[in-house]
């Protein structure tokens, strides 16, 4: 590849978006093809970043995990349709609804029914992740086990436990034992800062968004991803193990297992989902270039991206240190993916900006959704034409040959190219799944598009008073995290019960359904919708708790 115009492609981006430190490297099942390096592990130290700093990988971690819960099933040891409960009789959670069982393959593809997080947990630097069993007993399904897809760290976490009943080793000593050493990779499980001043040459540091040093905030729920080191170095030879497929960790029918996406309904198979561990869907390339598998990994600060294209014997990784690169680290990864592609002679279309539009009759798109950017209603304005917001953003929906709308700028501010280009990459349609009526989207980057479900029809609630009296700005309770920046509102508008929080890099925008007095749950389709948001009254104010989480009203 020519590295000196791509270095300085990266490089620009790097400074743009003032990442601290960055390590890349494209590979196949040979070696490495294209390696860069930016900036500081340790910035104060003047340690620069290179392909033995360790990184911590974030949800990457799920993979390891999954790798051996199938290394324990090719031994006899498990299967994928065994019972959580046959492993860890303890385990329980309330349900509203009858069902069978939820499977080690339920937890793998995330749509087990279990809540996505359990923050007092993650949090919580004096907690352990076995705890995450006895709080299960606190919460309700979400969902039918087996039915909606819902990214889950608690669900990780627990398939991490019975790695652990099944081996009779701990979680640590077994991915060690029976994924690292086979591999010749050295993982680092560093809980604290006592652990990390072990490796103090070579570990990297934690930086916000103002490039300033701090901790990192996700500690917990280790077999999920909490607190996991790799190198770059390692990180290679463990994606090598995607292409080589050469027995050395599991059998070449195992991983190609892994590589499977077991799902029947035709929208499973065009939209981001988990399999057994891997993501598929999340960079669709088109015929040419396939599968784009793979996994990515988001601490407060740390980022990394892993994907392989097994027909194209290809992998890339990207890894940083700070926090402000979570806009465009992946854009990296894409950006020498491309230049490779394009090297090796693949097409790759450009993703269109301008599709021809069909005029018919809006009336079935037209309705009230709940997504996590919260209430999307589409109505028709004036001239029969669907409008609707996106992030408070007005725009029109225009209907394409293919049954999605694509979103196009109504104010002449969002018709400068920069923001029409973003709002014009995205495509909305409903469609009926699980017997439910759900909006899709699809938002395309240059050459590659990711669809997914951003929601569901709303359901009205009537709003009791004593919702009505707690609205207003909550900050969190609990003295242990009062150095988390957050923002909590309860309201209502439109007759619509609305929570708002944003905290740790995330935004949660949901419409709420009451079920009681003091009871309601988050409406939408995926992660963090159906989960219970409970509310209290106390002589000293009212008190909200959603995923773990004690919010106290500011008076």
């Amino acid at each position: 590849m020519e590295t000196q115009n791509l270095n300085k492609k990266l490089d620009k981006i790097c400074k743009k978006g003032k990442a601290v430190g960055v390590n890349l490297a494209l590979f196949d099942s040979k070696g490495i093809i294209y390696n860069y390096n930016y900036g500081f592990a340790n910035k104060e130290q003047g340690i620069k970043s290179n392909n033995d700093s360790l990184y911590m990988i974030g949800s990457n971690t799920k993979v390891l995990t999954a790798l051996a819960i199938l290394k324990l099933m090719e031994e006899g040891k498990l299967s994928l349709e065994d019972d959580v409960k046959k492993h860890i009789p303890e385990f329980e959670v309330q349900s509203y609804f009858e069902y069978d069982k939820i499977s080690i393959k339920n937890l793998l593809m995330h749509r087990s029914g279990l809540v996505s997080d359990l923050f007092h947990l993650i949090l919580g630097k004096t907690r352990d992740y076995h705890e995450v069993i006895p709080e299960l007993r606190e919460t309700y399904l979400t969902a039918e086990p087996g039915k909606m897809f819902s990214y889950s760290n608690v669900g990780y976490t627990v398939l991490g436990i019975v790695i652990e009943r099944v081996s009779g080793l701990s979680y640590t000593e077994y991915i060690q034992k029976e994924i690292a050493k086979p591999l010749g990779i050295q993982l680092h499980f560093l809980l604290n800062e006592e652990d990390r001043h072990k490796f103090a040459s070579s570990v990297s540091l934690c930086y916000d968004r103002k490039g300033k040093a701090v901790e990192d905030n996700l500690s917990t729920l280790l077999p999920a991803g909490s607190n996991t080191y790799m190198s770059l170095s390692d990180f290679i030879k463990f994606g090598q193990m995607f292409l080589k497929k050469d027995g050395v960790l599991l059998k070449k029918e195992t991983l190609e297992l892994m590589e499977t996406l077991d799902l029947e309904d035709p929208i499973d198979q065009e939209v981001y989902n988990v399999g057994f561990g891997l993501i598929h869907k999340q960079y669709d390339m088109g015929e040419q270039v396939r599968r784009v598998l793979g996994h990515g990994g988001n601490t407060t600060c740390h980022h990394s991206m892993f994907n392989y294209i097994p027909e194209l014997d290809v992998g890339i990784v990207v890894m940083t240190n700070s926090q402000s690169a979570i806009g465009f680290y992946a854009t990296e990864g894409m950006t020498v993916l491309v230049e490779y592609l394009k090297e090796k002679g693949i097409v790759l279309e450009e993703s269109k900006e301008e599709y021809e539009h069909i005029k018919c009759d809006n009336a079935d798109m037209a309705g009230k959704y709940a997504t996590g950017l919260g209430m999307m209603e589409i109505k028709q304005n004036n001239k029969n034409e669907l409008v609707t917001k996106v992030s408070k953003i007005p725009i029109r929906l225009c209907l394409c040959k293919d049954g999605y709308y694509q979103c196009t700028p109504v104010k002449a501010i969002h018709k400068i190219p920069i923001f029409k280009h973003a709002i014009q990459g995205m495509r909305l349609r409903t469609a009926v799944y699980l017997g439910e009526d759900i909006m899709l989207f699809e938002q395309a980057g240059k050459y590659h598009k990711t669809k997914g479900v951003i929601g569901c029809k709303y359901e009205r609630t009537d709003i009791p008073d004593s919702f009505r009296a707690a609205c207003g700005n909550y900050t969190i309770a609990d003295e242990m995290f009062k150095d988390i920046k957050s923002k909590c509102q309860l309201k209502v508008e439109g007759e619509v019960l609305m929570l708002e929080i944003t905290a740790l890099n995330a935004k949660l925008n949901s419409c709420l359904k009451v079920l009681g007095e003091d009871l309601a749950i988050s409406q939408g389709f995926g992660r963090m919708a159906r989960e219970m948001v409970k509310l209290q009254k106390r002589e000293d104010g009212y008190y909200l708790t959603f995923s773990g989480i004690v919010f106290r009203r500011m008076e």
